[in-house]
């Protein structure tokens, strides 16, 4: 890798960073409010299962991930919601998986009308905690392309409440 990919990477992991920091402090001014008594509802989980607290009877086909326990039994592995987003026109984020304690599997998809062949080089970036990860996406695909990221670092996925991640113009050689 070249010193511009590298400072892009840089750069990417540190707004991811900065991202959660602000929405933690988000979250935590929110806490002592009833989301859905405010007309409004609570995200939890996957971008792939989109959980939604309350009850699941209104929600048909929503699954539900239970990561708070209820009685004796607490969960062993809860999936961090995954907070996406796009810095390229035309693209963007639409499921993001768990492959394993240290790896998702996430799909980029055109957006809009007049998508063509997407020829660019993209790289993801995401993380929280004490995980980063960043993958370069090679061009030449068209309508979709899944992604495998990797993280590196102490812990699993499962430790942490949330992650972000965030695709960029790869803007190395």
């Amino acid at each position: 890798m070249n010193k511009n990919a590298i400072w892009g990477i840089f750069a990417g992991i540190t707004t991811a960073v900065i991202i959660t920091l602000i929405s933690s402090n988000s979250l935590a001014q929110m806490a002592g409010h009833d989301m859905d008594s405010m007309g409004g509802s609570t995200m939890e989980g996957s971008t792939s299962g989109s959980m939604m607290s309350g009850s699941v009877g209104n929600y048909p086909g929503v699954v539900q991930q239970m990561c708070h326990p209820e009685g004796n039994m607490p969960p062993h592995y809860c999936e961090p919601s995954y907070m996406v987003m796009s810095s390229v026109r035309g693209l963007s984020i639409s499921t993001v998986d768990a492959v394993s304690d240290n790896e998702v599997m996430l799909t980029v998809k055109q957006i809009g009308s007049s998508a063509g062949t997407v020829s660019q080089k993209l790289v993801v970036v995401g993380g929280s905690g004490n995980l980063a990860g960043a993958t370069v996406i090679d061009g030449d695909w068209t309508k979709s392309t899944m992604v495998h990221l990797k993280f590196d670092g102490f812990g699993t996925i499962y430790d942490q409440g949330q992650m972000h991640i965030h695709l960029f113009p790869y803007t190395g050689q």
